[in-house]
Parts: structure tokens; C-alpha cells; sequence
């Protein structure tokens, strides 16, 4: 479903669908598994509004581990604190 909806060139679409493969990765380690694959899936082909969402979520699915993702939010959606 993802992959097919990841076709439409509508901006709203484009970012719905990539914060659903974005959440979907983040509920268990398997589910990030298959999220990355068909992310990187995604992010190779010639389909401009693929490629876009397939990039977008890569950004963020590909850091496994830790509590900060790649934006300084935390799990929780709280802002991490930056140190000084």
C-alpha cells in the first residue's frame, strides 16, 4: 500500500506516506527492518515521488538505536536538550 501510494505527486500524500513508513519502522526492530528495505527500495527509483519519500524516510529509519533520532527529538517527541 505504502509503495503504491508513494507514486502520487501531491505534497500532502508525499509526507503522509512518509510518516507512515517512518511510524511503521519505528514499532519494532522487524518492522524497521522491512521499513528500511522498502525505503532504500523506494529511494532507487525513477519515480520522482518515490524516490523522495523513499530518501525522507531513510533519513530517519536508519539510525537503529539510541533515544535521539536524526532531528534532536526524542521518542517521546520531547526536543532533546542541546548541550553547551
Amino acid at each position: 500500500m505504502i509503495e503504491q501510494a508513494a507514486l502520487d505527486e501531491r505534497d500532502y500524500v508525499k509526507k503522509g506516506v512518509d510518516m507512515a513508513l517512518r511510524a511503521t519502522g519505528k514499532r519494532s526492530p522487524a518492522l524497521r527492518k522491512a521499513a528500511v528495505a522498502l525505503a532504500k527500495q523506494l529511494s532507487e527509483s525513477d519515480q520522482g515521488a518515490q524516490a523522495w519519500v523513499g530518501r525522507s524516510a531513510l533519513r530517519d529509519l536508519r539510525f537503529p538505536g539510541g533515544d535521539i533520532g536524526v532531528r534532536g527529538v526524542d521518542r517521546g517527541g520531547k526536543r532533546a536538550r542541546s548541550r553547551r
